[in-house]
């Protein structure tokens, strides 16, 4: 179906997408993969969020690293020279080197996570994040009971917030150096 804000099906017939890429990936093992996301860093490396790891590759197809230890990772966030994310279910949160791909730090952070999709965000040497579950599983996943944030440096707890209601994806959002967003399902 069309939406809104898709390209018109008239101009996307008159083009061949394909031809134009520089490079495609495919997962190594030619296995199923749901695709989380990609993230680009400062160099133009480009990181994909699968749900069978995290890979570095530069922008021309060459790989630099792979964690396929890491499955089930929410999206992670770039803060600096690091990649911050936290697998789902166990809330175990890691800091990742961009160069090496080694782990700065490992820490659990919480008992669980919701099984909203969350985002693991970071601004300002805090990385945020969503913990626990908030009731049980229904027709949308289960919402996390509280936000956390966490010192980049260390992955200990600075603060911790629970909302009236179950927190939906976080998204956390910051609008200045003192204040932080995010959505919950009140």
């Amino acid at each position: 179906s069309q939406t809104s804000y898709g390209i018109d099906t008239e101009r996307l017939s008159e083009t061949n997408l394909t031809a134009s890429l520089a490079w495609k990936w495919s997962h190594a093992k030619n296995l199923s993969t749901s695709i989380w996301g990609t993230l680009i860093d400062k160099d133009k490396n480009i990181i994909i969020v699968s749900s069978t790891g995290l890979y570095k590759y530069t922008a021309d197809g060459e790989s630099l690293w792979n964690r396929t230890d890491l499955m089930g990772s929410q999206m992670p966030v770039i803060m600096g020279q690091q990649l911050f994310t936290m697998q789902m279910m166990s809330a175990i949160m890691h800091a990742i080197d961009l160069d090496s791909g080694e782990d700065v730090w490992v820490k659990k952070v919480g008992p669980s996570t919701g099984l909203e999709g969350d985002m693991v965000e970071a601004y300002n040497g805090v990385v945020v994040a969503a913990v626990e579950q908030f009731g049980p599983m229904d027709n949308i996943g289960v919402p996390a009971r509280r936000a956390i944030g966490v010192n980049a440096s260390t992955g200990d707890e600075l603060w911790s917030y629970t909302p009236d209601c179950g927190i939906w994806n976080i998204m956390a959002l910051f609008p200045d150096d003192d204040t932080l967003n995010f959505m919950d399902m009140c």
